[in-house]
């Protein structure tokens, strides 16, 4: 076997491995995502009447940050005060 014949088999031997690698690490990434969209999918807040409690209260919560905002006294402190 001549050196130049070796040369072209380690190149493309080295060429085929890199495409390969290529293409196990895309595949690996799509199937994490469509595992993640799975995941997604069984979380607790995935159902629409859930979603819509979930932005509820956060919309409260925001509500009661905003008046809080406004307010020149220490709310906290008046809260604490009051539970001695």
């Amino acid at each position: 076997m001549s050196v130049t014949m070796t040369m072209r088999w380690l190149t493309a031997a080295a060429g085929s491995a890199v495409f390969m690698g290529l293409g196990v690490g895309l595949w690996s990434m799509t199937s994490r995502e469509s595992r993640r969209e799975e995941i997604i999918k069984k979380l607790p807040e995935s159902p629409p009447e859930k979603m819509d409690e979930v932005r509820k209260t956060n919309e409260l919560i925001i509500q009661t940050l905003k008046d809080a905002a406004k307010t020149k006294s220490n709310i906290a402190a008046t809260l604490g005060s009051s539970s001695k």
